[in-house]
């Protein structure tokens, strides 16, 4: 591991693995020196609290989702109504389970970071990664979600996909499904935040710079910007 556990009392913050949850997102460098010095970094608690969380906010906006699926079905006049039907109870389903996927994440990304490690030398292994990415992401993305779900509700005029967190605000909706927009779609507020900590987290377990673990940090964050925003542009064709 990139930590020995010798700094286990300096991570005064530590207070075990769910308490991390919240405590990784304003204190990671304690957190995650903590977790690490502790031996043990388990995935179960951020897996399962993203998961139910993510889950609990889709049900909160569940009404609206279904509006925004409804007028889309409509729209399809030689749909029958029996396959309009289950169309929407798919669409029930898939909205809620489908919420839960984000977890997956947490793998992809553990999964890249260990890819690279292995040309880094970095001592920290794959569960560690996969934890990191857990315990880095859970607290800001719950609370971007907590967030949208809060404004759908006060704000009846709002959807889950306009309640912008990102620079896409900048820019008038018509620019939906460019380029432009999707790349600002990715310069969110609670992604830096998730960066940041991930950053610190990163250099923690691997023993890396801070600077070093920001170069490959950031490089995958740019190269997923970019990505992203280049699939953005293809969605509407597809459709």
């Amino acid at each position: 591991m990139g930590v020995d556990g010798g700094s286990l009392g300096e991570g005064s913050r530590y207070r075990g693995p769910w308490i991390s949850l919240v405590t990784s997102a304003f204190y990671p460098t304690e957190t995650f020196g903590g977790l690490a010095s502790a031996g043990r970094m388990p995935i179960l608690p951020p897996v399962l609290v993203f998961a139910l969380g993510m889950m609990a906010f889709t049900l909160l906006n569940l009404e609206e989702i279904i509006a925004i699926v409804s007028v889309q079905i409509s729209a399809s006049s030689d749909l029958p109504p029996e396959a309009a039907g289950a169309a929407l109870r798919f669409a029930k389903v898939s909205a809620v389970v489908g919420s839960a996927a984000g977890v997956l994440g947490f793998f992809l990304v553990g999964l890249v970071l260990g890819f690279i490690g292995l040309f880094l030398g970095s001592p920290a292994s794959l569960r560690q990664l996969f934890s990191l990415a857990g315990y880095s992401m859970t607290f800001p993305l719950l609370l971007q979600s907590a967030i949208r779900a809060v404004m759908v509700r006060v704000f009846p005029s709002l959807t889950p996909q306009t309640v912008l967190t990102s620079a896409a605000l900048l820019l008038p909706p018509e620019s939906a499904g460019t380029f432009t927009y999707g790349l600002l779609s990715g310069l969110d507020l609670f992604g830096v935040w998730v960066l940041a900590v991930m950053v610190v987290g990163y250099s923690r377990l691997t023993g890396f710079s801070t600077k070093k673990a920001a170069t490959v940090l950031i490089t995958l964050w740019v190269a997923f910007l970019l990505g992203g925003a280049a699939l953005s542009t293809l969605a509407p064709a597809v459709r």
